[in-house]
């Protein structure tokens, strides 16, 4: 809370600013009512009541006392517990669960509860511990996280983990171990001076980090500027790379619309020859129509003429076979007659020699010359039939002489056609390749200049052609020669040298408020090490008479110091205590005695809490090496404080005391068949 404060509000009135911010925030502080302890440690169930003022716990050793401490932290999730021994250690033997209940009285005054978010008189926060290692947090009996548990214990001004406010066993022996260092660091935890010590920190980090700012600015900046002079040359180099880039670009679109006037010249040429070509081509497509027309005409006379050679032929095979046939029957009968005349002359001559049969002979004699006389008429007719068929013969052989030459002129002149015709077909065909590669050639030239058309916005206006392309490329290649000189500058010269150039000019700038802003902050963190400075010695003004008064009531003198003033980060707190006259001495582990250790702790621990906004106090066995006497004064200290203050103290003691008092709480614990059972009686 006190953090809220302004850093030149001086801490001298540090508790007045306290109570005044409670007021404002009118939230009452709260004390811890009771303690619900369940299979905790050699617990197995117990409810401990405690009130508003000094709670003592006493009981023989081993009775269970500092396990309630112990339980208390627990429930409040002290890391210092966690540390030291593993939580399912805590769980009493042979049972899986133990649970530990811290109940805040939560009664509002004034209309404002301690704790604003809960409705209940009673505020119950709970551990539960598995044997499993697993534990959990409970707040009226909800399952919250232990963010929110801390975030609730702060609200309360309660931090378990200083020792300065939950003191465990042998703790005060550990004080006494810390560096005097961490021992102020405590201090200022307890009286909300952290947040001052951190104002400091943060403001040293920053300092730092501007230093180290400063130090790479700097560095950055020499870096920078030879990197800027470099880039400023190879940037005028870029400047004559580009004037010549603009000439290439110049020649370029020379170029292009020099091509563009060749293409078009070249498409009309193209196109001329592509007419003539298609002409020609429908011209030779003609004469192999009329070729082809005349082929067929001599073909179809030639069939003709072939048909009729063929006529003429097989007459004439008749003519010479009926020829054949004549003569070889006027031969047969020729013999015949020749056999008959032999025959009859035979028949003659027996005739003339023979008397008898005569008759006969006579009738055969005449029939053979009757069948002579037919026969000779038959031969007769197949002679002239013969005759006849061989001047017809030889007036078909001559038909057939005039038909072969006619045939063979009507071949030959039909090959001929037919070789016209081959030829005009191929030279049509020729034609119509070279005039479809015309035709190629003109898409293809009209392709390419569609394509130069899309370019022509990119182009600018139309140039006259007044060079060749050989001039134009013999200028360019020298052009795209002197270029290539320069490729080693990058195309993005000129951005990346105002890049450095802004980049410099910035971190000129960045410079400069790096040193504007060392300065405040150097300024800034001298105030706040004086206001932290000042608050520290207004705690110390304020505990001193306060520790010196405990300890006269001890029969001893002492005071706290500061350490180290001269470094923030070395400057420590020193109690010294000198006992009857002695001359105080630093409470170390070293020089005092364990009673004189304890005395001086416990008496600056009792000084502090008029300064701090804890509302709970607790120590345990803090008086084991103390004298009784010692003991008992402190233990008066003790209550007399818990009455000024209006605190909860819980004191864990394994002595008798001997206090007289109807306001304090007294707590026994005592072991009963392996468990311990708790009591409470009255102040006396």
């Amino acid at each position: 809370m006190v953090e809220t404060l302004k850093e030149n509000v001086g801490y001298g009135v540090l508790l007045q600013a306290r109570e005044r911010i409670l007021k404002t925030e009118r939230r009452p502080p709260t004390f811890i009512r009771e303690i619900i302890v369940e299979n905790f440690m050699s617990y197995e169930y117990a409810r401990i009541p405690l009130t508003k003022g000094l709670n003592i716990i006493c009981g023989p050793n081993g009775s269970g006392k500092s396990s309630i401490l112990l339980g208390i932290s627990v429930a409040l999730g002290q890391i210092y517990t966690e540390r030291s021994r593993k939580l399912s250690d805590l769980i009493r033997r042979g049972k899986d669960l133990g649970r530990v209940t811290v109940v805040f009285d939560n009664r509002p005054v004034d209309g404002r509860r301690p704790i604003s978010f809960s409705r209940s008189d009673s505020f119950m926060l709970s551990r539960y511990l598995r044997k499993d290692g697993s534990y959990w947090f409970e707040t009226d009996y909800k399952e919250v996280s232990s963010s929110e548990v801390r975030e609730v214990l702060s609200s309360l001004n309660i931090n378990p983990d200083n020792m300065l406010l939950i003191m465990h066993q042998g703790m005060v022996e550990e004080f006494a171990l810390v560096n005097a260092e961490d021992k102020l660091k405590m201090v200022e935890d307890v009286v909300g001076l952290s947040g001052y010590r951190e104002k400091v920190l943060d403001s040293q980090r920053r300092l730092q980090t501007l230093i180290s700012e400063e130090t790479s600015v700097k560095q950055l900046m020499g870096m920078a500027e030879e990197t800027l002079t470099h880039w400023k040359d190879i940037y005028d180099r870029f400047l004559k790379k580009q004037e010549l880039i603009s000439r290439r670009n110049y020649l370029l679109k020379e170029k292009f619309w020099v091509h563009i006037s060749k293409l078009e010249k070249n498409i009309e040429v193209t196109s001329n020859k592509l007419e003539l070509k298609r002409k020609e081509v429908n011209d030779l497509s003609e004469k192999v129509k009329r070729s082809e027309e005349k082929s067929k005409s001599i073909e179809v006379e030639l069939h003709a003429s072939y048909n009729k050679l063929k006529r003429a032929f097989t007459s004439l095979s008749f003519l010479l076979s009926d020829k054949n046939s004549s003569e070889a029957r006027k031969k047969v009968l020729e013999l015949a007659i020749h056999s008959l005349e032999n025959m009859s002359a035979t028949i003659g001559k027996h005739l003339a020699e023979c008397k008898s049969e005569t008759k006969d002979l006579k009738t055969l004699q005449r029939d053979i010359d009757i069948l002579v006389n037919s026969w000779s008429k038959e031969a007769e007719i197949d002679s002239r039939k013969s005759i006849e068929a061989s001047g017809e013969a030889e007036v078909i052989e001559k038909a057939l002489a005039q038909n072969e030459e006619g045939i063979l002129s009507l071949t030959k002149e039909y090959a001929e056609e037919r070789a016209n015709v081959a030829l005009l077909a191929y030279q049509r065909r020729q034609s119509e390749k070279e005039a479809a590669e015309l035709e190629r050639n003109l898409r293809e030239l009209k392709a390419e200049l569609a394509n130069l058309e899309l370019q022509k916005p990119s182009m600018g206006p139309r140039a006259p052609v007044t060079r060749q392309l050989y001039d134009i490329d013999a200028e360019l290649s020298s052009v795209t020669a002197q270029i290539e000189a320069y490729a080693d500058v990058p195309n993005e010269a000129k951005d990346i040298f105002e890049s450095y150039s802004t980049k410099y000019k910035e971190l000129k700038e960045r410079l400069e408020l790096v040193l504007e802003n060392k300065k405040a902050v150097l300024s800034e963190l001298e105030e706040r090490k004086k206001v932290w400075r000042k608050g520290i010695h207004s705690v110390l003004e304020s505990v001193n008479p306060v520790y010196q008064e405990i300890l006269r009531g001890l029969n001893a003198y002492g005071y706290i110091r500061l350490t180290g003033e001269e470094e923030f980060e070395k400057t420590g707190l020193e109690l010294l205590i000198g006992f009857r006259g002695a001359t105080p001495a630093v409470l170390d582990a070293y020089t005092l005695s364990g009673g004189e250790r304890s005395t001086a702790t416990i008496s600056f621990l009792l000084a502090l809490q008029r300064l701090s906004p804890s509302p709970i106090v607790a120590v345990d066995e803090f008086d084991v090496h103390m004298d009784p006497v010692n003991r008992e004064r402190i233990f008066r200290s003790i209550f007399q404080r818990a009455q000024d203050d209006e605190k909860q103290y819980i004191v864990i003691t394994p002595s008798q005391v001997k206090i007289m008092g109807g306001d304090i709480n007294y707590v026994v614990t005592q072991m009963i068949e392996g468990r311990t059972e708790v009591g409470t009686i009255a102040g006396r």
